[in-house]
């Protein structure tokens, strides 16, 4: 409840955010949504005064370590191609 109140998930929301196995499902994404998403939590710590300037997220995000990360794990190889252990 008190997660849900503090997120505004909502208490399905919470649900779905902890139950278990939650965490293999999870990636790394600097998609135009995600980043757009970001840019409304820059706003909203901004202006709650968590942060003193604005942050260009846009700008800030560099995809090319994610791309070369992506390429990697496609390459054939014998090492595990996961990047959690």
């Amino acid at each position: 409840r008190i997660l849900g109140a503090e997120t505004g998930a909502g208490a399905e929301g919470v649900r779905g955010a902890y139950r278990p196995g939650t965490h293999r499902t999870l990636h790394p994404d600097l998609s135009a949504e995600r980043l757009s998403l970001l840019a409304l939590q820059e706003t909203a710590l901004r202006g709650h005064g968590f942060l003193a300037e604005p942050v260009d997220v846009h700008a800030w995000a560099d995809p090319e370590p994610l791309r070369r990360a992506r390429r990697r794990l496609a390459e054939p190889t014998s090492r595990p191609r996961s990047l959690h252990p």
